[in-house]
């Protein structure tokens, strides 16, 4: 991406608040012309003041110097509070930005990225762009500004001092430049550090209990130093350049000042200028530095600031593939029927499902089954409209999914996964997560219909309990009828259950079955299944294989057929029998 059009981008987030920047504009010109103000007073105490020795002025000038340094502090207050303001502001926006692309993004852009990786941008990118906008850019335009008037006042005191001063600055620009595309390229590579280390933090606290049951942490521990290493190198390089910066500034124009030393002391000697003349040039030479060595610490603020804005205008310009129609058809409810027809699928360039038709009537219960890797999931995930087939039509009441909008599909689907997913707030929220609007006795009732009430009563804080990330404070058994009383809640059209008993208990098992019936009752049902005898009753049963439907049919006419789906029954009918 081109640097002026990131530049371009990070502006727009500010143009909305124009009023505010031009008044702090306002009040960084007014500092920084006071600064040429307070040299002109230095001149002037020396030839008019001290050499004429008059009386008054020399009374006058300190109400003066006073009356300066208190309107340059309010202006300098301004401008700071100001810029913070502005640069605050367009962060906000631009982390919301980012936040709600994110959360239009398809399924598959989350499977080709860390969740690490994502946070960082999310958090140390725009971070870093903060320190940018909120003071890089009030910098440039005060210290800017300041430049301007003291090399006006330069200019007006001796304009060949003044060439003389601005003789070296190509040479500046280029060492900038130069130092500028390194830092740039360094940056990046801090930030890509900053984004792994952030996702090898987020992976081991999140699978915590897995490092401990394999007594894995000193493995983790040196992962972890190893990736924070590679940061620390990353950083301390990117440091060393953007502070070789000022210095170098620094030692180049020591040899201007030096020369204007000599000249400017000679045209003295000899008259041309007067004493305070050059005593006040000098002090604007000096304090014309000062602002152009800041102006290269505010460059290295931008190039960071840059390679993390790259970063994030990445990711807002990966456009989601699934996304609502120009004008979008709208579900009110479920009529009649769902249709998968002629549907492929691919991950990339790895074929999960072959022309699939299946048909599934209002009502109906119909399982999927088969062994990992047949393509179950992907089906389900289909159905939500989380992928969209690469070939192939699926219709709900004969209307295509893709011409649908997206919010009115998933509103007449409840979905309870394998892995179940709780967030870390109250039980209460948490069941009313689907139904925000849903009273206390509605919750209540959902709670008692997936055998959920009696354990949550027991609780310290009953509803009110906070379960933690990913439900911790309970047990898989109870995680999950927490996530049925939600679908329950959510009172859905069309349920897909993906293999929510697989990693229960006996007993857990038979009161989420209980609740299950309950949630099934009088809905359409596509349930992926672990367990085959979990699934007798269904109406229809989908055998897959490879992808393709090799088999389907009731449970009693599978079992007649001496086909795959008996051997898988027999098979897994064995191993229950050999555990008891």
């Amino acid at each position: 991406m081109k640097k002026k059009n990131i530049y371009s981008r990070l502006l727009s987030f500010v143009k909305p608040y124009w009023k505010k920047l031009i008044l702090a504009l306002f009040c960084m010109a007014i500092a920084g012309g006071l600064s040429a103000v307070m040299l002109w007073l230095i001149k002037d105490m020396i030839d008019k003041v001290l050499i004429a020795k008059d009386l008054f002025m020399l009374n006058l000038i300190p109400f003066l110097i006073v009356g300066i340094f208190l309107f340059q502090g309010l202006c300098n207050y301004g401008q700071d509070y100001l810029m913070h303001w502005i640069g605050q502001r367009a962060i906000f926006d631009i982390r919301n930005t980012l936040y709600s692309h994110l959360q239009n993004m398809p399924l598959s852009f989350f499977s080709k990225r860390s969740t690490g990786e994502l946070i960082s941008r999310l958090t140390n990118d725009i971070s870093t762009m903060q320190s940018a906008l909120s003071r890089a850019v009030g910098d440039i335009v005060k210290e800017g500004i300041t430049v301007l008037a003291l090399l006006g006042l330069l200019f007006y005191f001796n304009w060949q001092l003044a060439l003389i001063s601005i003789a070296i600055f190509p040479f500046l620009l280029k060492l900038t430049t130069k130092l500028s595309k390194q830092l740039r390229k360094v940056s990046r590579r801090v930030r890509k550090e900053m984004a792994i280390l952030t996702s090898v933090l987020q992976e081991t606290l999140s699978a915590i209990r897995i490092i401990k049951a394999f007594t894995m942490e000193n493995y983790e521990k040196k992962k972890f130093k190893d990736r924070n290493k590679e940061y620390f190198v990353a950083e301390i390089r990117s440091r060393r350049i953007a502070a070789l910066i000022g210095p170098l500034i620094g030692f180049i124009s020591s040899f201007g000042v030096a020369f204007i030393v000599w000249f400017g002391g000679k045209q003295v000697i000899e008259g041309v200028m007067t004493t305070g003349e050059f005593i006040a040039f000098m002090g604007g030479l000096i304090s014309l530095y000062r602002p152009l060595s800041k102006l290269g610490d505010v460059n290295s603020i931008i190039q960071q600031a840059l390679a993390s804005g790259e970063r994030i205008f990445e990711i807002l310009d990966t456009p989601s593939t699934i996304k609502n129609p120009p004008n979008p058809i709208y579900l009110s409810e479920f009529k009649d029927k769902i249709e998968f027809r002629n549907v492929s699928f691919k991950y990339e360039d790895e074929v999960v499902l072959k022309n699939i038709n299946l048909e599934i009537k209002k009502g109906e219960t119909v399982a999927l089954v088969g062994p990992s890797g047949a393509g179950k999931t992907t089906l389900a995930n289909l159905l939500a409209r989380f992928y969209d087939p690469h070939e192939g039509q699926i219709l709900i009441d004969g209307k295509d999914l893709r011409k649908v909008d997206l919010s009115s599909l998933r509103n007449l689907l409840g979905i309870v996964t394998q892995s179940t997913i709780l967030f870390n707030d109250t039980i209460y929220n948490n069941i009313s997560y689907g139904n925000p609007k849903a009273t206390e006795k509605q919750i209540i009732e959902a709670a008692k219909a997936a055998n959920a009430h009696s354990f949550i009563e027991k609780l310290k804080d009953g509803y009110q309990t906070c379960i933690q990330e990913k439900g911790q404070r309970l047990s898989g058994g109870q995680a999950q009828r927490i996530a049925i009383a939600r679908a329950l809640l959510k009172n859905p059209s069309i349920l897909i259950l993906d293999e929510a008993t697989s990693e229960v208990d006996s007993e857990s098992e038979a009161l989420i079955q209980e609740a299950l019936k309950r949630l099934l009752k009088s809905r359409t049902a596509l349930i992926i299944a672990h367990r085959l005898s979990t699934i007798k009753d269904a109406d229809k049963i989908v055998v897959l294989k490879d992808g393709k439907i090799i088999d389907m049919g009731k449970h009693e006419e599978l079992m007649a057929k001496s086909g795959y789906y008996r051997r898988l029954y027999e098979l897994q009918f064995k191993e229950e029998v050999s555990k008891v």
